[in-house]
């Protein structure tokens, strides 16, 4: 057993007392209770270096987090830790990650192919609305009340899978598409067992049931990994905990987390976790880390305040011993235009790196002035969380043929592959082709070749396509992902994306395949895989080095904190939802738009839903190292309404300490309010719409042409006086979605100021 008197001194050096409590208690069940930059993962990975400074193997220790983004950084520091070889000699992976790992070893017991394909949120609503629609469950609906009741029965099935209920649970669940979910889960997971496919929440879930029902499976991981440690614990789902529980039955488990940053209960997280945590272990001891290393005083301070309403028995209460800085400001501003242009200015005014300065909001809506200003301004910006890299249409198009290179009944690869570029191959040609390899009767390939030689419409192009997959099949057994790519993107997939128009969107296009193939590359070259050995990829053979760069792009993909394109972050401000900003930090932070049915939501109506949304307030201000300033409007514009704004009411919580400004009146100090209340603001100015109070709606139309619906279709080029030119990807019941430079957006046909390109 590890005992602290071996561990090195250098290993705690620099260490405050409670830092190295956490480190040197290497025994037995530790909750580390780590508040917002109290420097956690410094206190894991000096932990893992001292439980190996103590005699544990790095085979045995597994290290779990929620982000591809925490585990690369621990792997990082792990490695100027403990070496290079040590620290890949350890498992340091997500969640989904560590659970396909284990699934690939063990996928004969639950009923999959080795190879079997991780498919994405798209992909398993593509996928459970082919099962509804086979149902007749979509027939009389229209086309925005079938993407909701396909949004609907995925949310409630993937709820489902993640709080380990069956069916029959969802049934008993009271929610009006309860029913209808139940069933569609049963022959969903069918259609995907026959694609040899599993979704994010079944690698969570197959791998709980195997430990579950398989004794000797647990036992011989509960061997192996003599310490486990999960980071985030208070992110873990019901499904997430089984799994810990089960690993960790020895005792040798260290959880960090924070009940103050759950924010995920959309994903069946629950701060409550961290009481099951010392209920399951008794004998625990609780380490709490308060003192933030990130923050100046006023921003602790304001931090602090904004949780403090919420009750909690797991809290590490915040200090510092950082210099005060500037004050936290609480600014109000007539109109939502003037508060974007305000963060414009002072993103000027400040100066220093733009990735310095991020602009947070509660909703993707409101990112829209924002962007519309900063762009108006010249002023680099990017939105966090749009389209990612490895969830780009083209990307996805590429990897489709790598899926079907590893995966030979990946019937979902096949259909996407078969249409970029489009070869002739008809729905009812390519049924023949899918129905014996659902029927488990024959592979892709086979099933080509067969449908080929028995003559008939469409019978060249399915000869051709099929030569297609089997040329990139052996360029990958040969070479790997990378020559595999290679050979798809000079079958037609290159010249697919880059038409004779050369356009921006096309050159992107382009450049991201390209961009594939280096990545394919580095992964090869530079990366562990998820080989159940733990071998580095270089050293496998072609198809296995694809298998791992595939489920390297699946699992990037996964439900996680959305990231800039593969974790990089460009030279441009950021403006993120608060979601999107966890786990991130930056120097100059804008909170915008709290108020009333924004932050707190206006869907939060429990005491539950309420203390999230306090929550998330806490996580964004708690993001800020230089300056933060909280700001809200008296009007705010919503597609064609302006509507007068309630301060939230959050901000009645802030300390004496914060700045309040009324941006309609000269900058002046505000009376002191009640005690406790903070400092309130004068009387309002008057309002620039000319809205008087109470909470009225005056509808104003946007100016600009209109395009009739009839006139759009996939394909078709658009301009938008804001966004500039785009592309239409999909026409919805009065919806319009386009593809700008920028990001997607999703605009009201009625109302959206579009001309035709």
């Amino acid at each position: 057993m590890p005992t602290t008197s071996h561990v090195p001194p250098a290993l705690l050096t620099g260490l405050n007392p409670e830092q190295a409590q956490a480190v040197t208690t290497l025994s037995g069940p530790l909750l580390v209770v780590a508040g917002p930059g109290s420097g956690k993962t410094r206190v894991l990975t000096h932990r893992i270096a001292a439980l190996l400074a103590t005699g544990t193997p790095p085979w045995a220790v597994l290290a779990v987090t929620f982000t591809n983004k925490a585990a690369a950084e621990m792997r990082h520091r792990l490695g100027a830790l403990v070496g290079q070889d040590a620290a890949r000699g350890m498992w340091v992976a997500t969640f989904h990650s560590a659970c396909a790992r284990i699934l690939r070893t063990h996928h004969d017991r639950v009923g999959l192919p080795r190879s079997f394909t991780i498919v994405d949120t798209k992909d398993s609503e593509k996928l459970i609305a082919r099962v509804l629609e086979a149902a007749g469950e979509l027939e009389p609906l229209s086309v925005a009340e079938r993407k909701q009741t396909v949004r609907d029965v995925r949310h409630l099935i993937s709820a489902a899978k993640n709080a380990d209920q069956s069916p029959r649970d969802l049934i008993t669940s009271g929610h009006p598409r309860a029913g209808l979910a139940a069933t569609t889960m049963v022959a969903y997971d069918q259609a995907l067992r026959a694609r040899g496919a599993v979704d994010f929440d079944d690698l969570l879930t197959l791998t709980w049931h195997l430990l579950r029902d398989r004794p000797d499976v647990a036992e011989a991981y509960r061997t192996r990994f003599a310490h486990v440690l999960v980071d985030e614990f208070q992110d873990t789902n019901t499904v997430q905990w089984c799994i810990t529980r089960a690993l960790a039955a020895h005792g040798n488990v260290c959880v960090v987390g924070d009940a103050d940053q759950s924010i995920y209960a959309f994903r069946g997280a629950d701060p409550s976790v961290l009481g099951a945590f010392t209920s399951a272990f008794p004998t625990a001891t609780t380490v709490r880390l308060g003192r933030n290393y990130r923050s100046t005083q006023s921003i602790v301070q304001v931090a602090q305040a904004v949780i403090d309403a919420n009750p909690s028995p797991f809290r590490a209460r915040l200090s510092t011993q950082n210099p005060p800085g500037d004050p936290v400001q609480v600014i109000r501003f007539p109109t939502d235009l003037d508060e974007a242009r305000w963060v414009a200015d002072q993103v000027a005014a400040r100066g220093g790196p733009l990735s310095e300065h991020a602009a947070l909001v509660r909703t993707n809506a409101q990112t829209r002035v924002l962007e519309m200003v900063l762009r108006e301004r010249g002023v680099a910006h990017e939105v966090v969380g749009t389209v990612r890299y490895f969830d780009r249409a083209e990307v996805k198009d590429a990897l489709a043929y790598l899926r079907l290179a590893v995966n030979p009944v990946d019937v979902g690869a096949l259909e996407r592959a078969v249409t970029a570029p489009r070869r002739g191959i008809g729905p009812a040609t390519l049924a023949q082709v899918t129905g014996p390899v659902l029927a488990g009767q024959a592979s892709v390939l086979e099933a080509l070749r067969a449908a080929a030689a028995a003559g008939g419409r469409g019978a060249g192009a399915l000869a051709g396509f099929a030569d297609v997959v089997a040329a990139v099949r052996d360029a990958v057994a040969r070479g790997g992902p990378a020559a595999g790519l290679r050979v798809a993107l000079d079958a037609g997939l290159l010249a697919h994306h880059s038409p004779t128009k050369a356009d921006e969107e096309s050159t992107a296009r382009v450049e991201n395949l390209r961009e594939l193939e280096r990545t394919a590359e580095d992964f090869v070259a530079g990366r562990s895989g998820t080989d159940p050995q733990g071998r580095v990829v270089a050293d496998l053979d072609g198809v296995e080095q694809t298998e791992a760069f595939v489920e390297y792009a699946a699992l990037m993909s996964a439900a996680e904190t959305p990231q800039t394109d593969q974790g990089q972050t460009r030279q441009a401000v950021q403006v993120a939802t608060m979601h999107a900003a966890k786990g991130r930090e930056w120097d100059h932070v804008y909170v915008v738009g709290l108020e009333e049915d924004i932050c707190p939501h206006k869907r939060s109506v429990s005491d539950a839903d309420l203390a999230e949304e306090r929550r998330l307030l806490y996580v964004a201000c708690s993001r800020a190292r230089r300056t933060l300033a909280l700001t809200h409007v008296q009007t705010r514009r919503t597609f064609d309404q302006v509507v007068q704004a309630d301060p939230s009411r959050f901000l009645v919580d802030l300390p004496e300490s914060v700045v309040r400004v009324d941006a309609g009146q000269p900058a002046r100090p505000a009376p002191a309010g009640p005690p406790g209340s903070g400092r309130r603001f004068g009387a309002p100015a008057p309002l620039a719409t000319g809205v008087s109070g109470g909470r009225t709606s005056v509808v104003r139309p946007a100016p600009g042409p209109r395009v009739p619906i009839g006139d759009l279709a996939p394909g078709v080029g658009v301009a938008h006086p804001v966004f500039g030119p785009g592309t239409v990807v999909s026409v919805g019941s009065g919806t319009v979605e386009i593809r700008f430079a920028a990001a997607i957006k999703v605009l009201s046909v009625a109302h959206a100021p579009l001309t035709l390109t």
